[in-house]
């Protein structure tokens, strides 16, 4: 797996539990406007922000592997 393969993953991965997430928080919320609104602006913000910072974390892991490799063949 790489940076462009995890970057699809989560992609997906955020839209699914965004769409779980928010169909029950209407079910639960139904008949509160106000806070079915404000759980899902929280959720709209929280969620990219969480998923960007684990892409961070996997694109900088990946990286440090690739540059492992390559000092392992220059030293063969």
């Amino acid at each position: 797996m790489n940076a462009s393969m995890l970057k699809r993953f989560l992609r997906n991965l955020g839209i699914f539990i965004y769409i779980v997430i928010a169909a029950i928080n209407i079910y639960l919320t139904r008949n509160d406007l106000g806070d079915m609104l404000t759980r899902l602006v929280l959720l709209t913000i929280l969620l990219p922000l969480f998923f960007s910072f684990v892409y961070a974390l996997g694109k900088s892991h990946f990286k440090r592997q690739e540059e492992l490799a390559d000092q392992e063949k220059k030293e063969e």
